[in-house]
Parts: C-alpha cells; sequence; structure tokens
C-alpha cells in the first residue's frame, strides 16, 4: 500500500468523522418522525464511507479493472462489496490472497452472500435503486408519479442504511477484508443492473 502524500491520513479521518456525524444526525432525524431526510443523510454517510475504500484500493499495487457510471454509484457499491466480504471474512484465510485466489472465493461464495441482506444490498445498489431511492427522499420531480414518495420513508428504512453504515466502519481498516471487498466489487460490476431485487 502505497500513502501518495502526508496528509493522506488526516483527509481520511476527517471523512470518517464526517460520516460519523451523519449517522447520528440521521438517528435525530429518525427521533422526530422525518424517516425520508434520515435515510437520505443516511445515504450520504455510506457514500462517505465509499469515498474512503475507493480511496484505499487506489494505493493498492493492482489497479481497480473496472470503472461505474457515476462517483456516487461507485461508492455505493464499494461500501456493499465491504460488507458482502465483512461476511465472507471467516472463509478467508492466512495463505494465498492473490487476486485470482480472492476472485475465486468471491465466486465459489456468489450463491450464499446473493441471498443474504448485504448481497441483496448490494444488487441494489449496483442497479442504482438505493441512488434513485435517495433521490425520491429529497426531490419530488415531474412525471415521478410511479416514484417513492418523501411521505413513503419508514423509520426502517433509514435504520437499516445506519446499520449499513456502522458496519461498514468497523470493516474499512481490515485490510483482508478490503482486498476481499475489491474482489467482490469488480464482481458485481460485470453482473447487469437488472439483477437487483428490491431497493433496501
Amino acid at each position: 500500500m502505497t500513502i501518495p502524500d502526508p496528509g493522506w491520513f488526516e483527509v481520511e479521518q476527517s471523512i470518517l468523522d464526517n460520516a460519523r456525524r451523519l449517522v447520528a444526525d440521521a438517528l435525530l432525524l429518525v427521533e422526530h418522525g422525518r424517516h425520508a431526510t434520515a435515510f437520505a443523510v443516511a445515504v450520504i454517510a455510506l457514500e462517505e464511507v465509499g469515498k474512503i475504500v475507493l480511496r484505499r484500493w487506489r494505493t493498492m499495487d493492482t489497479p481497480l479493472t473496472v470503472r461505474r457510471r457515476s462517483l456516487h454509484l461507485s461508492k455505493q457499491c464499494a461500501v456493499a462489496s465491504l460488507l458482502v466480504a465483512a461476511r465472507l471474512r471467516p472463509q478467508l484465510h492466512d495463505g494465498d490472497r492473490s487476486r485470482a485466489a480472492l476472485g475465486r472465493l468471491v465466486a465459489a461464495s456468489a450463491a450464499t452472500f446473493l441471498v443474504s441482506a448485504e448481497g441483496d444490498w448490494q444488487l441494489s445498489a449496483e442497479a442504482g435503486l438505493v441512488d434513485r431511492k435517495k433521490q425520491a427522499a429529497l426531490y419530488q420531480d415531474e412525471g415521478s408519479v410511479d416514484a417513492m414518495r418523501w411521505n413513503g420513508f419508514m423509520a426502517a428504512d433509514a435504520l437499516l442504511l445506519v446499520g449499513h453504515c456502522r458496519a461498514a466502519l468497523d470493516a474499512v481498516d481490515d485490510f483482508p477484508v478490503m482486498e476481499l471487498a475489491r474482489s467482490v466489487f469488480e464482481m458485481g460490476a460485470k453482473r447487469r443492473p437488472t439483477m437487483a431485487r428490491g431497493s433496501r
């Protein structure tokens, strides 16, 4: 891992502190019944963690082999991949952690994690459903009759993402999980977005 400049850690700490602040704000909003705004703030908190994940992946010896269509989507999918990788953590061994070996583990475990809560959320992020739901929580546009409206959000929607964000904050310093998450991210980018099954 190569650290680009001396201020790297200060920037990271600032981003992580902001993610934690946003999580606390989301919880305050839930307590006051502002569920749609709480959901949007929780997504932004996740995106802050995703920013850290992408930054750290860029310092690894081998660059990412895929690109996604938007930075917001990239950050959301990075966190989703981290959550899936954390779930697979018990299957990691101290031996071969080459990209090929990690890719084989991800492929072998795909059937298991895709039916998990983490895998379901990953598929939704990849399809852009999480981002569209965030937009619906904040904006009401012309022609969005079929879209979820701000008053259709529940506390559980925001609290699920708060839980995801806390789990991601716990996992972001686990280097083997970060390596595995990159393999999950790369595999996910090759799937078709229409695989998503929901917006959780």
